[in-house]
């Protein structure tokens, strides 16, 4: 059920090909994101803590510690830089949602061959290869939906089941049973 969560919180990849299909804007759905994915995280939390005590699970035994915890930020600085610079350009008006990808592009390009020196040439090629075959699929996949969305509304399609539905019955709790029904 967490993986929810991803495509609530912003920046996600679903609001940004809905925003294209529906032709809406992604800065207003990635605001209308924010306040249900901060909810649904904080039920997430006392679910987990619920069941947690209920189940009896324990911790390791470890204590507590802010110095661990600082020093784990401190590790993790140049990661957690990433959301701060992409969202806070896009609220801060400072760059568009895809101009918020290239940003990120390059900066996790930077901090990967220069600060890190994680990411290899080899690492590189792979991880575009990758990436190029998930944005061609993604790709045919919206080409056909907004293909098949164009024939839809060609035909009427909708008018046409809603006549026929409307014909059996007028009756909104009938209809609706019927939609589930087919469903």
């Amino acid at each position: 059920t967490g993986g929810t969560l991803g495509i609530l919180i912003p920046p996600s990849n679903p609001l940004i090909i809905y925003a294209v299909v529906a032709n809406t804007s992604v800065t207003g759905l990635f605001l209308a994101g924010v306040l249900p994915g901060l909810l649904l995280t904080i039920l997430f939390v006392i679910t987990a803590y619920l069941i947690s005590r209920k189940k009896g699970f324990k911790g390791t035994g470890e204590s507590f510690s802010f110095l661990e915890l600082l020093l784990s930020i401190w590790k993790g600085k140049w990661a957690l830089l990433m959301p701060i610079i992409i969202l806070g350009g896009i609220y801060g008006g400072i760059f568009t949602p895809t101009e918020a990808a290239v940003v990120g592009a390059i900066y996790s390009i930077f901090v990967g061959f220069v600060i890190t020196r994680a990411l290899t040439f080899r690492k590189m090629v792979d991880a575009l290869v990758r990436t190029s075959a998930m944005a061609g699929t993604v790709t045919i996949l919206v080409g056909v939906s907004m293909t098949f969305s164009r024939l839809v509304t060609l035909y009427q399609i909708p008018q046409a089941v809603g006549d026929f539905l409307y014909s059996i019955s007028s009756n909104p709790t009938v209809i609706l049973l019927m939609i589930a029904l087919v469903l």
